[in-house]
């Protein structure tokens, strides 16, 4: 325990922590044990640790409760299982309930108060009592009001997992726990100095607790076996899996102080002994010579009595070993054996080598075994024949090849070979007992006890009893026993014994029935089992069965035990009796294949005759499931007042006991019939194909063989397929035996190597129960259910009849498929039509629970061959077998052999198949950018289809809406491979996955997988009929193949099939008052695309069949390389056509959809009221006005009006008479706009962008310094626009006065005007629209108008572009309709190129009074300052003259 015990640390004291070393006794068959008999070690390890013993006290009560739960729920499990009765299931329900609420009504262990306790502590206990508190109110009112017990059951499982969640076991087993400093209680088995093996153990597990017996490990003071490992680090080891040894032990754990309490409840005594051996060397001549005494190493002699103790008696001479050589003790005959062995070499003659005894010492010769006193020979030394030996049964060999040490022991064959090197017969001999009192002191001889001497070469070697030649050292254990002068505590000191002096003679009957399903170990893909029970210290074996891995052994081996212990314990904790599976191969080692273990019925009362009952016991190698095996283990316990029960019966062919009837199972009469089809896909066997392949079905001891195929490339079918058989086999299903399905190929020189087999583990599916109906006429009465919605959903045979019309060019088979999966905004008004729609599974067609795989008729099981060297490997994939078997017991047998009458034979029956891929989905990446560039690759057998042109860019969801057509013969042409590749530029292209679809099963199936019924039947449309023959016509067939009389027509719309009348309105009424009622009296007419009454009828009365509905499955891609996981699904389905029916319809068209070409005109005329954007040096408002337009997604194609400049009084309004033509891609069906382009300049392929087809128009202003401004009444940031959703736009006004915001669709679609589809109109429209700006920040969004627009817009085809063309402007070609240039008024002009028109228009026509007043005023001033200035010259100059 931590390093406390550990005798190679020095650093630590030493302890009690070791046995003594000792030699391990060989059992005689396949182990060795270590000869513990009446005395039995006792070890002791004194540590010192951190007290949480508190922390362990709350888990392991809580853990002893999970575990009697855990105990009472299997039981539970079993009564329903067992189909009890609902009082005893109900009882038992109650008694789970009341312990539970006793239990989670205890009281925890606090950790307040106590020394290592902290806040977690306290945390984990209040957590801990609130779950005891929930859980025990919870159980009350379950007990109280529960009265379903499924719900009890659901509830129980619930409290044991909170329960374990509490407990916290996990955390501290498997993670690193801060809070636990107990380290756990480590045990090393110890051989030479070295560890070899080891085992853990839990240290609250074993811990003691003082204070409440529940707070104890659940294995303190009790017996128990555990099971050491080997040291090794290597997760694939074979060690993994191997035993070294088992150890059955009692162990305690406690503190010091409460050791008084330490009590085994055992009847045996503790003592303490001390031991030294008297070793004497022989010398030659002199003989043996005393050598002193020692202990078991040679190296320490002997010691006198410690201090503190005594001697309790004398030296007694130790002879328990010889005691376990004794064969003879209990029998009054006793067969005594030898082995013969010779060896020789390569190409060389046999030659003698030794001999041995049955304990395998050698011996000079066979007159050295003599007969004890008392006993006599019977007979003389006879060679065993009764055993597996060669064909030459006088001489009785068994060989081999050099020693395998893998498995322990050699392993020896029954044929000779030119390998082997060695091989041995064995000698047998009877002696009887002629002397009473020798046999009944059969327990010891005198000489042991005399004596006791164990002889060996060296010290070193290991000791035996018979002396050899060769034996230079002998020795022998003497005993004694000590007390102490003082009080004897309950664990003393070292070398402490628990003696038992009661022997117990025990008496074990393994019953070996058979092993199922066990894992194929040699290369043929069987293997040669052989099992191994072990008990205590004995082990038996079975007989080897070959080739077969359901081998029935019916075999009991019976086991004499000595049983040192007591009664009472083995009682309460009885072990396992373990069962081990090997394989015996040709060289002769034994490979292991797994182990189970049971608990053997105890018979100790000579009153209890209770029989044990076979059961099925799983095997496992390491992690890996290995089979099972059916056995049943009994204990009796001799004494002179039981009678031991009769030997079971042997076998008639070898002495081998087989199990005794009452324990094997019951056996009844029952018939087996096989339809036997053939084989497909067989792959080669050691370099050769298989050409002609035969069947060997077993179930357990009948066979049946088929007939030979003679060529598997020209018809893989057997010709004659059914095969009767009776065998007596058990009634209990629990018994029944697998069956084995082998097909050999018959070669050359008479070889039929096994090529591939499937083994039917549970045959109940194929067994036919009492009153169970299999006549196939039924079949009409049956309903299936299969392209019924969970919800109602609106008719599918009539349709609206709207105000707007539902385009053609709008409803594709993409619109069914889209509006099937309810993929809103991809199939527009489809639901309107009122077409039907098709069952998408998410899955695989044949997964579906209606169809099963489509194994009406026949099943296909999958073979497989050869080892499986890895627990996580699979058997290689040998091919497959196609086959329908029935069993049942022979009064409730129904041959199904009229079943070939139905259904016509398969010989290269030519079809035509039509592979539908819809689209891919989650596909695994395969480029750096985490894309994939999809595309498809068809298979089947040599025919390939390869459409690497049509991959798809990067995606991982593509949508491939390929259709391919193959012409094939079935069955050679059966498995449909779909796979799907990743497009490379350089290098190998990359496959990201396939799926497999097997053809034949749906061909033969009685669902009519090859092509599926729609829901209604359409003769035009998207989705016509496009089967070969029509409804009636694959009536009237059915009615042919259900030996029906034909159809009886009372007129199109009544029918009678098979006694029944069908009409149709039983059909169609319902929908129409469904879909009238629903839709409020809307007038409804029938669908346009709908076939003939007659026909519809003879449909709908198909669906009633078994027949698979129109659909699209879902199949998961997989890949080689990486197994089991998927790389994407794929969406498709397979119509098949058989050539002899004739030709079918036309297929489906589902290519993905391509946009088609269109061309939006627009023609902007005039618009008034626009808002002014710029102010003249004058104050004035005013713009340059030009419009831009564009489609949504396109705005890199944009487009403008040219500029209309200062327009006349200034007031908004402006004249264009300028043509946007606006060239787009649109697909109706969605009614999306398609843009193409690519991402990168690197990009090698463009990628598709949709948009919705929306027309955006601005109104600019034209500046001839800076940059353009959006007019707005608001601010520059705010836009003057128009936008049309030309699918769903308002319609225009005639006049400019009617043009309000009213005409504007509100937030709710509400719109004064009527909303129309462009699409639709085969004019343009032309009118007025109103401008409107959504201001940000306003409440509800409230529209401004900013002007008003009038503009005609149309939509043409490319077809009609063509027909009617028109410039972009005013250019060529100017028509339809032409554009003359606009009558603008002269004051519409730009200042930089008319300055005249400027001054004219501007500022004369505005201020010319001014300009006027302003120049009368000049010329006023002008006169008056030449007045003044001319008068005074002109004043004086006058004056002058008249002076």
């Amino acid at each position: 325990m931590g390093n406390y015990g550990n005798k190679f640390d020095s650093d630590v004291g030493a302890s009690s922590s070791t046995t003594e070393p000792g030699n391990a006794v060989f059992d005689g068959v396949q182990y060795h044990y270590m000869a513990w008999t009446s005395k039995k070690p006792i070890l002791m390890v004194t540590s010192q640790w951190e007290d949480i013993s508190f922390r362990l006290y709350a888990m392991n009560l809580i853990l002893r409760t999970c575990d009697r739960m855990e105990t009472q729920i299997n039981r539970l499990k079993l009564l329903i299982k067992q189909d009890a009765d609902e009082i005893e299931i109900a009882s038992e329900i109650v008694s789970i309930l009341d312990m539970l609420i006793m239990e989670t009504s205890k009281k925890l262990p606090d950790p307040r108060g106590r020394t290592a306790s902290n806040q977690l502590d306290r945390r984990i206990h209040r957590q801990r009592v609130q779950t005891f508190i929930t859980i025990c109110q919870e159980a009350k009112h379950l007990r109280q009001n529960c009265t379903d017990a499924q719900e009890a059951i659901a509830a129980i499982n619930d409290f044991l997992e909170r329960l374990n969640l509490v407990s916290y076991e996990l955390t501290i087993r498997y993670f690193f726990q801060p809070q636990n400093s107990f380290p756990d209680v480590v045990i090393w088995m110890i051989s030479d100095n070295e560890r070899v093996a080891y085992a853990r153990i839990p240290a609250y597990e074993i811990l003691y607790a003082s204070e409440k017996p529940e707070f104890c490990g659940r294995y303190c003071s009790k017996p128990h076996t555990i099971t050491l490992k080997y040291p090794t680090a290597n997760v694939k080891s074979k060690k993994h899996y191997k035993v070294p040894g088992q150890l059955r032990i009692i162990a305690w754990l406690g503190r010091a102080a409460d050791q008084e309490n330490f009590e085994f409840h055992s009847r045996g005594q503790i003592s303490v002994y001390a031991d030294t051996f008297e070793t004497e060397t022989k010398i030659p001549v002199r003989g043996w010579g005393p050598d002193g005494y020692t202990d078991i190493t040679g190296d320490i002699p002997l010691e006198n009595c410690p201090p503190g103790w005594e001697w309790d008696g004398d030296w007694k001479i130790n002879s328990e070993l010889a005691l376990l050589y004794d064969t003879s003790q209990g029998h009054m005959h006793v067969l005594e054996d030898a082995f013969e062995f010779q060896y020789r070499f390569p190409a060389g003659a046999w030659e003698p080598e030794k001999m041995t005894n049955g304990k395998n010492e050698d011996i000079p010769q066979l007159s050295s075994i003599t007969v004890p006193e008392g006993w006599e020979w019977e007979s003389e030394w006879t060679v065993d024949t009764n055993r597996a030996c060669d064909e030459d049964a006088l001489q009785g060999w068994e060989y081999s090849a050099p020693d395998d040490d893998t498995a322990g022991e050699i392993a020896w064959g029954t044929i000779e070979k030119t390998y082997h090197t060695s091989r041995r017969r064995r000698l047998v001999r009877n002696r009887v007992c002629i002397d009473q009192k020798v046999f009944k002191k059969a327990e010891k001889t005198e000489e042991l006890l005399g004596e006791g001497w164990e002889y060996a070469t060296t010290m070193s070697s290991q000791f035996h009893i018979m002396p050899k030649m060769l034996d230079l050292v002998r020795r022998r254990r003497w005993v004694r026993k000590k007390k102490s002068k003082k009080k004897i505590p309950k664990m003393p000191s070292p070398k402490i014994y628990i003696v038992y002096e009661d022997l117990s003679k025990l008496h074990l009957r393994a019953y070996i029935y058979q092993g199922r399903d066990l894992l194929p170990m040699d290369q043929d893909s069987f293997s040669d089992p052989v099992a191994m029970v072990s008990f205590l210290n004995q082990t038996r074996r079975t007989e080897v069965y070959k080739h077969s891995l359901n081998p029935i052994w019916d075999q009991t081996l019976m086991v004499d035990i000595m049983f040192y212990g007591d009664l009472e314990h083995l009682q309460r904790n009885c072990p396992d009796v373990a069962v081990e599976v090997f394989d015996r191969d040709d060289v002769g080692s034994l490979e292991f294949m797994g182990r189970t273990s049971g608990k053997p019925l105890l018979k100790f009362d000579p009153e209890e005759d209770q029989i044990p009952k076979l059961q099925w016991y799983s095997v496992k190698k390491a992690n890996q499931a290995g089979g099972s095996v059916l056995a049943a283990f009994e204990l009796i316990l001799k004494h002179d007042q039981r009678k031991m029960p009769l030997p079971p019966p042997c076998k008639t062919d070898v002495q081998v006991p087989m199990v005794p009837f009452g324990i094997r199972p019951v056996l009844q009469r029952t018939a087996l019939e096989f339809l036997i089809w053939g084989v497909r896909k067989m792959e080669s066997f050691n370099l050769l194909s298989v050409d002609s392949p035969s069947v060997l079905i077993q179930i357990g001891e009948v066979e049946i063989r088929t007939k030979i195929i003679k060529s598997l490339k020209k018809n893989p079918n057997f010709s004659d397929p059914i095969y009767y058989i009776e065998a007596n086999l058990p009634v209990d299903d629990l018994y029944f035996p697998p069956i084995v399905i082998r097909v050999k190929d018959n070669r050359k020189f008479g070889r039929r190597p096994t090529v591939g087999q499937h083994i039917i583990t549970n045959s109940l599916n194929y067994r036919i129960k009492p009153g169970a109906e299999t006549s196939d006429t039924e079949g009409r009465s049956i309903q299936l259910d299969i392209i019924q919605e969970e919800e109602e959903r609106q008719p599918l045979l009539l349709f609206h009849e709207h105000t707007k019309k539902i385009r053609e060019d709008e409803i594709d088979w993409w619109s069914k498929y889209y509006a099937s999966i309810g993929e809103t905004g991809m199939y527009g008004n489809y639901e309107e039509s009122g077409l039907d729609l098709i069952k998408v599974y998410k899955n695989e067609l044949e997964k579906q629970e209606n169809f099963n795989h489509f194994s009406d008729f026949i099943q296909t099981f999958r073979l497989f061959r050869g080892k499986v060297e890895d627990e996580d490997e699979e058997p290689e994939f040998a091919g497959e077998f196609k086959c329908l078997l029935s069993l049942a017991f022979y009064e409730y047998f129904l041959p199904f052999g009229s079943l070939t009458e139905t259904f016509f034979f398969l010989y290269d029956k030519e079809v035509k198949v039509r592979i539908y891929v819809v689209r891919a989905s989650e596909l695994a990446p395969q480029d750096s950018n985490g894309l994939a560039d999809p595309y498809l690759k068809i298979k089947v057998g040599k025919k390939r289809i390869l459409d690497r042109e049509n991959y798809i860019p990067n995606t991982l969801d593509p949508t491939f809406g390929r259709m391919f057509e193959l012409d094939l013969k079935l069955p050679m042409e059966k498995d449909l491979y779909v796979e799907v590749f990743d497009w490379d530029l350089i290098g190998t292209d990359d496959k990201i996955g396939e799926t497999i679809i097997d053809l034949e099963n749906r061909y033969l199936s009685k669902f009519k997988a090859w092509c599926a019924l729609p829901e209604t039947y359409c003769i035009s449309g998207p989705c016509p009929w496009r089967d070969q023959m029509k409804p009636k016509e694959w009536l009237e067939q059915k009615c042919r193949e259900q030996k029906w009389d034909e159809p009886v027509w009372n007129s199109n719309t009544c029918v009678m099939v098979a006694g029944k009348t069908y009409k149709l309105d039983d059909y169609e009424k319902d929908m129409v008052n469904w879909s009238t009622a629903t839709l409020n009296n809307i007038i409804l007419k029938p669908c346009e695309h709908l076939g003939p009454a007659d026909e519809r009828l003879a449909l709908h009365i198909l669906r009633t069949f078994p027949h698979v509905p129109e659909h699209v499955e879902t199949r998961p891609l997989f890949y080689d390389v990486l197994p089991n996981i998927e790389q994407g699904r794929l969406q498709m389905w397979v119509d098949m056509f058989p050539k002899e029916f004739g030709d079918p319809g036309l297929p489906y068209n589902i290519e993905p959809r391509k946009p088609s070409k269109y061309f939006l005109r627009m023609v902007v005329w005039n618009c008034s009221e626009i808002p002014m954007m710029d102010v003249s040096m004058l104050g004035d408002q005013m713009s340059d006005i030009y419009f831009k337009g564009w489609l949504s997604g396109l705005e890199h194609k944009r487009q403008k009006t040219d500029v209309h400049y200062r327009p006349r009084s200034l007031d908004g309004t402006g004249n264009f008479n300028w043509r946007f033509v606006f060239p787009f891609d649109y697909l109706p069906q969605e009614r999306m706009v398609h843009v193409a382009k690519k991402e990168h300049l690197w990009s090698l392929d463009k990628t598709v962008t949709k948009f919705p087809p929306v027309l955006n128009i601005q109104v600019w202003d034209n500046d001839l310094i800076g940059a353009n401004e959006y007019i707005s009444k608001y601010s520059i940031k705010k836009r003057c626009e128009i936008v049309l959703p030309i699918t769903n736009m308002p319609k225009c006004c005639k006049f400019q006065r009617f043009c309000t915001l009213e005409n504007v669709p509100d937030m709710q679609g509400n719109c004064k005007n009527e909303m129309l589809n462009l699409f639709d109109q085969k004019m343009a429209l032309k009118g007025w629209w109103p401008l409107y700006r959504v201001v940000d920040g306003v409440r509800d969004n409230k529209k401004y108008v900013m002007g008003k627009l009038e503009m005609s817009v149309e939509i043409l085809s490319a077809e009609e572009e063509e027909a009617k063309p028109a410039g972009q402007g005013r250019d060529e070609p100017n028509m339809n309709p032409k554009l003359e240039k606009p009558n603008r008024p002269a004051t519409s002009f730009a200042w930089f190129s008319s300055p005249f028109k400027s001054l004219r228009y501007i500022i004369w026509r505005k201020y010319k009074w001014v300009i006027l007043g302003v120049l009368g005023v000049l010329l006023l001033v002008a006169f008056i300052v030449l007045f003044f200035y001319s008068f005074p010259q002109i004043f004086s100059e006058e004056v002058g003259k008249l002076f």
